[in-house]
């Protein structure tokens, strides 16, 4: 693992399972025994840069960007440096995830990112998220909403419930299958502030579920398969842990241009478009 130095307390932070790298957006920690994120972080110094990278090519210069389903916070912070006049706000259901993301945001100073513990869904209330052994190695990103009643409480809001500042010039949602419910919640927010929405597709499905939700909406759409390695990663690591594994995702915006604007830059990426 690459790394940079934690103090005293270095141990103490790799015995609760935490570990730390120094990326692409400056220092990064992570859960230790995460085998997708975490493995990422520690062996290329970032995590689904592909993603980030297109999704920067279609912000504004400011704006609230929201980021639903953080993780430890990788798109969050890097939403933050590319756009040092935005407000980032992120949402996550697991506690651990928002340590390092807390974390992450406070060695680096950023003091244009909140984080809050809840998900994100079409109504207001509470959800059950399962009990995680985080001293295993496991895909922590995989983590979902449970029907489980021994699984933690924790609150659930609706993007519409929430006093957002305008204009909201991103939403971007990775919740493994919530999406369209989150969505569901956003309605307004989308109506006032024609946002771009990065959504992740679980599937064919999901990936019809969205674009019906976007001709409700009058947005353009398009469907991507980004690629999960970077060979320009930025710790220069040549093996490919991911093989040929992509992030399924569809884009909704107000703007065909923004879509004009993806075929032309990532044209291998796009599937389709309407």
């Amino acid at each position: 693992m690459s790394g940079f130095p934690l103090g005293d307390d270095a141990d103490g932070m790799l015995a609760k399972g935490i570990g730390a790298v120094h990326g692409r957006y400056g220092h990064q920690f992570f859960l230790a025994n995460d085998d997708t994120i975490g493995r990422s972080l520690a062996m290329y110094g970032e995590w689904a840069e592909n993603e980030i990278s297109l999704i920067e090519r279609l912000l504004p210069e400011s704006g609230t960007l929201l980021d639903v389903g953080c993780n430890v916070g990788t798109h969050a912070i890097a939403f933050a440096s590319l756009r040092r006049s935005s407000l980032v706000l992120a949402f996550d259901i697991q506690g651990p995830t928002l340590v390092c993301a807390n974390l992450t945001a406070h060695i680096q100073g950023k003091d244009n990112i909140v984080f809050v513990r809840s998900a994100v869904g079409d109504s207001v209330g509470h959800v059950r998220v399962p009990i995680v052994d985080y001293t295993k190695k496991a895909n922590f990103g995989a983590v979902r909403v449970t029907e489980d009643s021994l699984g933690a409480l924790v609150p659930q809001i609706s993007l519409d419930s929430l006093a957002i500042p305008a204009p909201v010039a991103l939403i971007k949602l990775d919740i493994e299958g919530s999406e369209i419910p989150a969505l569901r919640g956003a309605q307004e927010l989308i109506k006032r502030d024609r946002p771009v929405v990065f959504a992740e597709s679980h599937g064919i499905d999901a990936a019809d579920a969205l674009i019906a939700f976007a001709g409700s909406q009058n947005l353009q759409w398009a469907t991507l398969r980004i690629p999960a390695f970077n060979p320009n990663n930025f710790s220069r690591g040549e093996t490919n842990i991911f093989g040929d594994a992509s992030e399924c995702a569809v884009i909704m915006t107000d703007s065909s241009a923004t879509i004009d604007l993806l075929q032309s830059h990532f044209g291998s990426w796009v599937l389709a478009r309407g």
